[in-house]
């Protein structure tokens, strides 16, 4: 039960509510604020830290007094966490966007840029991913969730897809300011945290057709027919291309590695410096390619970045006789050097007129 005095203090405060308050923030006396409270235990809200002191006071009847020594307040705000790129991070700030633009990359080459943190660990970023769309804007790809307890993170960057890739801190909690529910900690846009990275496409090269090419022992590697298909490379890129070429000689068991730079999306294999010494069978391997990107081609396809080559004797006629007479009736031998069959031609001189002939030698 209620005892008397406690039951007239609470008719009191009924009948002398509502207080009238009034207060200022140092350094800022010229400004006055008032607030109207309803509770002898209301609270006052304020926009600004600093140090706040009452004024003045009145109730309902009266104009009331303020307690010295009990009329200033310290207000400290908790400063919300933030997240900026690390003074080792390598980029440029682009002020029209507020954008820092890292350096290219090449597809699927790992990357990434460190953060600094402030706040109260733990610490949790939810951040936008966004691409370059065809209808000339950007389209959102990924809305992730990263979570750190350290004040300095390392933040993966996605290159898995080519093109311009940009990253934006659209939201971000600690201790202090948890994200709980939806539409926490929202940065405002202008605060925002945005960089971008290009990654760029590899390049890739294979042979247009893979049907065996022949040339004769002693030739160079230079084409032979320039209406063939055989031989011809297809790069797609940007140029130029810097490919690297291994010739594999199978029965010398030797291997020459040639580089070369090549300007053009079709190119021709044409290997001067290179000649075939021996007779038999030549692989022919592309083994790298970079363009212009100095980004490098990553996974071959052993159908298509190989080729062989045979090598065949050089054709030749030689006499077993060194007989410069020959009587009628008499047989000439002849000993035939290549891959059969041969088609050999003689001229007969006689009386000043000369008779061409050609047989074939199977």
């Amino acid at each position: 039960m209620r005892s008397l005095s406690s039951s007239f203090c609470y008719f009191l405060s009924y009948v002398l509510q509502p207080w009238r308050l009034r207060y200022r923030l140092k350094d800022h006396e010229e400004k006055t604020f008032r607030a109207t409270l309803y509770s002898a235990n209301d609270n006052l809200r304020v926009t600004d830290q600093g140090t706040y002191e009452i004024i003045g006071i009145d109730d309902a009847l009266c104009p009331g007094s303020v307690i010295s020594g009990q009329a200033t307040y310290h207000v400290e705000w908790i400063s919300r966490p933030s997240a900026t790129l690390s003074s080792s991070t390598i980029a440029h700030y682009h002020p029209d966007n507020r954008s820092h633009i890292l350096p290219p990359i090449c597809e699927g080459v790992s990357s990434h840029v460190d953060l600094d943190l402030t706040g109260r660990p733990p610490f949790q970023i939810i951040y936008n991913i966004a691409q370059d769309s065809e209808a000339g804007g950007t389209k959102l790809i990924d809305q992730p969730t990263f979570n750190s307890i350290q004040s300095r993170t390392r933040f993966q960057l996605q290159t898995s897809t080519t093109g311009r890739i940009y990253y934006e801190v659209k939201r971000m909690g600690d201790s202090a300011y948890p994200l709980k529910q939806p539409g926490t900690g929202i940065i405002p846009r202008s605060q925002r945290l945005v960089f971008e990275q290009e990654v760029m496409r590899r390049p890739s090269v294979w042979f247009k057709s893979r049907n065996r090419m022949t040339y004769c022992q002693n030739n160079t590697f230079t084409p032979l027919d320039p209406s063939s298909s055989d031989g011809i490379i297809i790069f797609d890129g940007s140029p130029p291309f810097t490919i690297t070429l291994s010739i594999k000689d199978i029965a010398a068991s030797e291997v020459e590695t040639k580089i070369i730079k090549v300007h053009q999306y079709i190119w021709r294999l044409s290997i001067p410096s290179y000649r075939f010494k021996s007779i038999g069978s030549y692989l022919v391997t592309i083994e790298s390619v970079v363009d212009s990107s100095n980004c490098a081609q990553s996974v071959f396809n052993s159908m298509l970045n190989t080729i062989w080559v045979d090598v065949a004797e050089t054709a030749a006629i030689i006499p077993f006789d060194k007989r410069s007479d020959i009587c009628a009736g008499d047989t000439v031998q002849f000993q035939l050097e290549g891959i059969p069959p041969w088609t050999v031609g003689y001229a007969t001189f006689f009386d000043s007129n000369i008779w061409w002939e050609f047989y074939q030698f199977v």
